[in-house]
């Protein structure tokens, strides 16, 4: 069997630095197969004080040959004559598929080591989709065969190594898309927490996490090798001198080196070259078979990989295609290149793979690139190295107690959309698609098309399934797209990747990928109102009275605010109708957001000149507005009629302002059923609607607020065409839009009496009032 030869073999040289592994330690084989653990508070004079697994692969990666160093303690005085035998298994209620046995003679008072091999005809290979572990059995008995001790521990059989531009895992490139990972999300140590965890990122098309080697115990590596997550690990601490990380170093590689899933360790802290290269002397010692990469101030060429702190799309662009990026870096402050210029344009052509890493919280404001930089990763080779961003925070969150919960944040669902592990195009006129992996392994898979109208599915159809490689692409027509034809409803489609299989963090069906598409051409027709009950209007000193059939509204003649509607004499306004003027960012933190100079309820304004047009059964009343905070003339115009609705327009002076003017309503009586058509379920941030898909959904408020899971109270639920906000009797409000292109809203109840909704980035919208059933 032609083996791939490695730099570590018999003779492995740890100089005067030794680890020492976490084992499982047992009193018998008996106790073993019962997965009982000693009890033992200390080691036995005679104890195996570590052991060192690698592996090495025939060209084809089909047999493999298992390497073992051990190092035996004694504490006797005394010489003690041993045996030592391993035994590998693929399930332990069967026989094993390797074993190997040595004779050696522990010193007295000191420690030895000893070295054998296990050849292995055919193994099982670990990776993210398929983790295969095996059992390692290593029992210790003296000259009498009595035993002394016996170790078990789980092991993977897999090889990591760069190569050129690439990371690459059993022979196949690697693209990490990966967190920084503090330990735990709900901070509970425990094997339980950590698989509900990995879980979690698992669905958010996660991989991979870096870790700090002092913060998670063992624990959490082995539910790390048993689900397929790569762990990039810390070895240098919070130490911040030479002797320091290196005893750090030592101690947690020596403990975590046999561990499957570590691929790369990770130095810091370190000051300068000197450290540096001390502290990578002291990882290729311990350990030869992975990367180093180093993240701090400094030397690129000493680290494996080439960090990139930055997340600025433009500039990993330029980075994917070889360019010059010098000035680039001045810009984003990037401290490291202003200490050596000359070094990073060296490094700049050597090829090794890049890795865009950030160790502080990724901004709202960043996660919009995000999309665009898995892009620029999948497009160049250079960046197929991959990408670890500090999102944890996204993926728990504080209620008002101070206490973590278990909801995730919305943010979280852009970062599964930018991992996704393929791209979907659409062309909406020739009804042409495309679907790319953008992983680099081969997978089945199988594509689900939903056409939607006016947010309700009337078509679905399931396209057979295929093995798609790296590289290629899925292309067809739907035809019954093309077929189409009414512009006053709007189409949608939804093209949908779909797992083939049951694995451990999904069922068969799971989505992997998802995109939706929206038809052109949409012309919605407006509905206007007819009714034979003329409205009476009533003008007072101050005010402006219009009654209809059920409805009555009135309106301050100063500010042009509607201060109070009544359906059926019932009193509808807690608070007058009026425009709020926000910040572009203020407007996604929802309608209890505080700023500066942001939530300004147009308390400047001033009635320039109104007048009235009475048409029958209906009534427009056209206020001039002088706004102060915008420095601008705003018209507001209403449409009442008799029969109850009531349209809403905004005009004025310059578009991109009135672009950041929203209006608040607070209804008397709490309204806790929300119905709308846009985007949902979840609320959107900024620009950042990839993740959200056109569609009917509801919410109960009450629920959100008795979670106390307040954080959707800052996001904008986007594009809505039509929301209803009622109680449970069914009575409350209708807000649709007049514009083909929708609005934007948030909601809550801040206490049990009201119930606020803002209404944001549109200039015309109705209100309809629905009684109760």
């Amino acid at each position: 069997m032609a083996l791939i030869k490695k730099k570590t073999d018999a003779t492995v040289m740890e100089k005067e630095y030794e680890g020492r592994c976490k084992m499982r330690v047992y009193d018998s084989i008996s106790d073993w197969q019962k997965k009982i653990q000693t009890d033992k508070p200390i080691d036995p004079m005679t104890h195996i004080e570590d052991l060192y697994l690698r592996c090495d692969f025939d060209q084809d990666y089909i047999g493999s040959i298992l390497k073992v160093n051990i190092r035996v303690c004694n504490l006797l005085d005394e010489k003690v004559p041993m045996k030592i035998k391993l035994y590998l298994y693929e399930d332990i209620d069967q026989e094993p598929i390797g074993a190997m046995d040595i004779r050696m003679v522990a010193q007295g008072k000191t420690t030895t080591k000893g070295y054998f091999e296990v050849p292995i005809s055919t193994v099982k290979l670990w990776s993210d989709q398929e983790p295969n572990l095996y059992e390692v059995l290593v029992v210790m008995t003296d000259h009498f065969d009595e035993t002394l001790q016996v170790a078990g521990f789980q092991y993977g059989f897999r090889d990591i190594k760069i190569s050129g531009e690439k990371i690459w895992l059993n022979n196949k490139p690697l693209l990490i898309k990966g967190i920084n990972y503090g330990g735990d999300l709900r901070k509970a140590n425990n094997t339980e927490t950590y698989r509900k965890d990995l879980k979690l990122l698992k669905e958010h098309n996660i991989n991979a996490l870096k870790v700090n080697g002092d913060c998670v115990g063992n624990d959490f590596f082995e539910c790390c090798n048993q689900l397929g997550f790569f762990v990039v690990t810390e070895v240098s601490g919070l130490e911040n001198h030479k002797e320091g990380i290196i005893s750090r170093a030592v101690s947690v590689i020596g403990q975590k080196r046999n561990h499957p899933c570590i691929i790369m360790w990770s130095l810091e802290n370190t000051q300068n070259k000197n450290e540096n290269l001390a502290a990578k002397k002291v990882l290729i010692a311990l350990d030869d078979r992975r990367p180093c990469m180093i993240h701090n101030d400094g030397q690129f060429l000493i680290s494996d990989v080439f960090v990139m702190e930055k997340l600025h799309d433009k500039t990993i662009e330029r980075i994917g295609k070889g360019l010059d990026i010098r000035d680039d870096m001045v810009q984003l402050e990037d401290r490291r290149f202003s200490k050596g210029m000359d070094e990073y344009m060296a490094m700049a052509y050597k090829k090794k793979p890049a890795i865009l890493c950030t160790n502080r919280q990724i901004s709202v404001k960043e996660l919009i690139n995000v999309q665009s930089v898995m892009y620029s990763m999948h497009a160049y080779t250079r960046w197929h190295g991959g990408f670890i961003g500090d999102f944890e925070n996204y993926f728990s969150n504080k209620n008002h107690s101070g206490e973590k919960s278990y909801e995730i944040q919305p943010l979280a669902y852009e970062i599964k959309k930018a991992f996704e592990p393929y791209s979907i195009s659409f062309d909406a006129q020739t009804a042409f698609y495309s679907i790319k992996p953008s992983n680099l392994l081969a997978e089945d898979i199988e594509v689900r098309v939903i056409i939607q109208e006016d947010g309700t599915p009337i078509m679905e159809e399931c396209l057979d399934t295929v093995c798609i490689k790296p590289g290629e692409v899925i292309t067809g027509t739907v035809q019954s797209w093309l077929n189409l034809k009414n512009e006053t409803v709007l189409y949608h489609i939804i093209f949908e990747v779909l797992l083939t299989k049951d694995l451990w963090w999904a069922k068969k069906g799971h989505v992997l990928a998802s995109k939706q598409f929206e038809k052109e051409d949409y012309n919605p027709d407006i509905y206007m109102p007819k009714s034979s009950i003329n409205c009476t209007l009533k003008e007072a000193e101050e005010t402006i009275e219009v009654r209809g059939e059920k409805t009555y509204y009135e309106i301050d003649k100063k500010t042009g605010h509607i201060t109070q509607i009544k359906v059926d004499h019932k009193a509808l306004l807690a608070q007058p109708i009026q425009p709020i003027w926000k910040g572009l960012l203020d407007f996604d933190k929802g309608p209890d957001a505080k700023s500066a100079g942001a939530d300004k309820e147009m308390s400047q304004e001033q009635v320039k000149a109104y007048r009235i047009e009475k048409k029958g059964s209906q009534v427009n009343l056209y206020f001039d507005v002088k706004i102060k905070d915008i420095k601008s003339l705003m018209q507001i115009q209403y449409e009442i009629f008799s029969t109850g609705e009531l349209n809403i327009y905004y005009k004025g002076e310059q578009k991109d302002q009135l672009e950041r003017l929203g209006s608040r309503i607070t209804l008397i009586t709490p309204r806790n059923q929300v119905n709308w058509f846009g985007r949902g379920p979840h609320p959107s941030h900024l620009d950042l609607v990839t993740s959200m898909q056109m569609g009917l959904y509801q919410m109960d408020l009450l629920e959100k607020n008795q979670e106390s899971n307040r954080d959707f109270q800052k996001g904008t639920y986007k594009d809505i065409r039509w929301m209803t906000v009622t109680g449970i009797d069914g009575e409350g409000i209708m807000v649709e839009s007049m514009d083909k292109n929708g609005f934007d809203a948030s909601f809550t109840t801040p206490d049990q009496e009201t119930t606020t909704l803002l209404i944001k980035h549109t200039g015309s919208y109705r209100f309809l009032f629905m009684e109760a059933l």
